[in-house]
């Protein structure tokens, strides 16, 4: 094969633009920050990336998740606060009641407290957190406690002539 100029300022041509592309892509890259634009410009690289996308999608999961946790458990921990100052000051009337100072008038109205008492009870166990109920258990969808208890209510299949099953 004859090896002519025109061959060999062409090859020199091709060349000359090659390093020129792979100098201005280079160029590119320092100047944009992003050295992997496609996966085929380095499939090896790219799988890499896939697997830290993945890695930040669970670790935003996670942090979404004990976020949600902390809330959930700071607001069980106020109301059962709320529920043993309740179940405290019912004590102190319970025996207040139970000495020879208590009468028929005095007892009335401790039962008004009382049953106050009772209703903050059940407004603390129907306490929501977003859509749930905190004291639903595994029916947070269904409000868990009403005063007075009625046959239609959510919980009513727990109970048989009103025993726990």
């Amino acid at each position: 094969m004859r090896v002519t100029n025109q061959i060999i300022t062409r090859n020199s041509q091709a060349r000359l633009q090659s390093s020129l592309q792979g100098i201005d892509r280079l160029r590119e890259d320092i100047s944009s920050g992003v050295r992997l634009r496609t996966m085929s410009d380095d499939p090896r690289a790219g799988s890499e990336v896939v697997r830290i996308g993945s890695s930040m999608r669970a670790i935003t999961q996670f942090r979404r998740n004990i976020d949600l946790g902390l809330a959930r458990a700071s607001a069980e921990e106020i109301v059962l606060d709320q529920l043993t100052n309740g179940l405290g000051r019912a004590i102190e009337l319970g025996v207040a009641q139970s000495s020879a100072t208590g009468n028929a008038q005095t007892r009335l109205m401790v039962k008004a407290e009382v049953d106050q008492l009772i209703k903050f009870a059940v407004d603390l166990g129907n306490t929501k957190l977003g859509d749930e109920y905190l004291m639903g258990g595994t029916r947070a969808g269904e409000q868990p406690l009403r005063v007075p208890p009625t046959p239609a209510d959510g919980f009513s299949a727990l109970t048989q002539a009103g025993n726990p099953v």
